[in-house]
C-alpha cells in the first residue's frame, strides 16, 4: 500500500466530549494490493482479524467516537490477483474518487457517499448512497457503464455456463446492505 498525500484537519476542542471531529480527511493517490491466494485467504486477513471486537449489546458508551464531516479519496487505485480461480485473475481498479460527507460512529447516524472508479478499461462504475458505521448499513444505486464481454468472462468464468464473445452491457440498481446485532450481514439488490 502507499499514499501520495494526506490532508487531515481535526477539531481537538470536541474530545472533552469523546469524540473526535475530523472536518477534513483527503486521500490522494492511494494505492492497495488485494492478493487472494490459493486457499482463498486475503493478504489484509490478519490485518482484519486484528481489529478490536466490538459489542454492541453492552449498552456502553465507545470510548471515542469519531466523526469524519468531510473525506475523501482522490485518483485512488486497487490491485487485485486472485490465485484461488482455476485460472488467476489479475485486475487494476483505478481512477477510484470517493467522497463521504457526515459520516460517523454514533449508532443510527447516517452519512452520504459517493463512489466513482475505473472497473476495466472503458467500464466506468458510480455508487451513491447513504451510509451508517453503527450498525453497519448502506442503501443507495449503483451503475456500471460499458462492461466489456472480456471482462464479464474474467471475472463470471466459473459462474457462466457460456463465454460472452463480444459486446457490452450496462447495469443499474438499487441496493440494500444491513448488519444486524450478530454481525451477519445481508445484501440485497433490485
Amino acid at each position: 500500500a502507499s499514499l501520495i498525500e494526506l490532508d487531515i484537519n481535526i477539531d481537538l476542542d470536541q474530545l472533552l466530549k469523546k469524540t473526535l471531529v475530523v472536518s477534513t480527511l483527503r486521500l490522494n493517490e492511494p494505492r492497495l494490493e488485494l492478493i487472494i491466494d490459493e486457499t482463498g485467504s486475503m493478504n489484509l486477513d490478519h490485518l482484519l482479524s486484528e481489529l478490536p471486537a466490538t459489542d454492541s449489546d453492552s449498552g456502553d458508551d465507545p470510548a471515542l467516537n469519531f466523526i469524519f464531516e468531510s473525506t475523501a479519496i482522490q485518483q485512488g487505485s486497487v490491485l487485485i490477483v486472485d490465485y484461488s480461480k482455476e485460472q488467476s485473475i489479475q485486475s487494476l481498479v483505478k481512477d477510484i474518487n470517493l467522497e463521504f460527507s457526515s459520516i460517523s460512529t454514533f449508532a443510527n447516524e447516517e452519512g452520504n457517499y459517493q463512489i466513482d472508479l475505473d472497473l476495466d478499461k472503458n467500464t466506468r462504475a458510480k455508487l451513491t448512497g447513504t451510509l451508517s458505521l453503527t450498525p453497519l448499513m448502506s442503501v443507495g444505486q449503483f451503475q456500471i457503464a460499458d462492461l466489456s464481454a472480456a471482462t464479464i468472462n474474467r471475472w463470471g468464468k466459473d459462474m457462466l455456463p457460456v463465454e460472452i464473445q463480444r459486446g457490452s452491457a450496462a447495469i443499474s440498481g438499487s441496493y440494500k446492505l444491513v448488519s444486524n446485532n450478530e454481525g451477519n450481514i445481508s445484501f440485497n439488490i433490485d
